[in-house]
């Protein structure tokens, strides 16, 4: 749903007090804390957020006097301007690659890594195998079974990793075949 809301260029919503729905204007996103690494739902996320890591014994000086309502009018004034207020290609690949850290990693991709090492070349050791295949050994190494929507994102994994070229697939009689080695 947050996802969702910082997308939109308004959201509908309910004014405090109001007893009708409107559309707003959404001018601005937010800022947020957390006690864990991994706040980053998913790679698609990371591009939406700046993540700003604060290492143990770091004080961050939140009373700063600063003039916000110049800082906006300031900001007005050079949109107005036609001054750039997005992100270029280029920057939201340096802001995604920045913030790949902060990813959250699903347990289906997590205990894939701990059976695979996912290869873009072909090497000694390596095997091209299917993703029913690939599913069967894990279970039968980590003892975790997939779910059928498990199943599912894993494949779409697989995918989105041969198509950023971090993994090699192939396919054949239909099927795509992914090159691994077992670890």
């Amino acid at each position: 749903m947050l996802k969702g809301i910082m997308l939109k260029s308004s959201v509908k919503g309910r004014r405090p007090y109001s007893s009708a729905m409107q559309d707003m204007k959404r001018y601005a996103s937010f800022i947020a804390t957390s006690d864990v690494a991994d706040v980053l739902g998913n790679a698609s996320a990371a591009r939406r957020f700046i993540v700003a890591d604060i290492r143990d014994g770091a004080v961050v000086d939140n009373q700063l006097n600063c003039p916000w309502k110049l800082l906006f009018v300031q900001a007005l004034e050079e949109i107005g301007n036609g001054r750039r207020y997005y992100f270029t290609p280029e920057e939201l690949q340096q802001i995604e690659a920045y913030n790949s850290t902060y990813n959250a990693m699903r347990p289906e991709v997590s205990r894939f890594l701990d059976v695979f090492e996912p290869m873009a070349f072909i090497e000694e050791g390596c095997r091209k195998m299917k993703l029913s295949d690939i599913v069967k050994t894990i279970g039968q190494r980590t003892g975790y079974t997939y779910s059928d929507k498990g199943f599912n994102y894993l494949g779409r994994w697989l995918t989105q990793e041969s198509r950023s070229g971090r993994l090699r697939r192939t396919m054949s009689n239909g099927c795509p075949h992914y090159l691994l080695k077992l670890l």
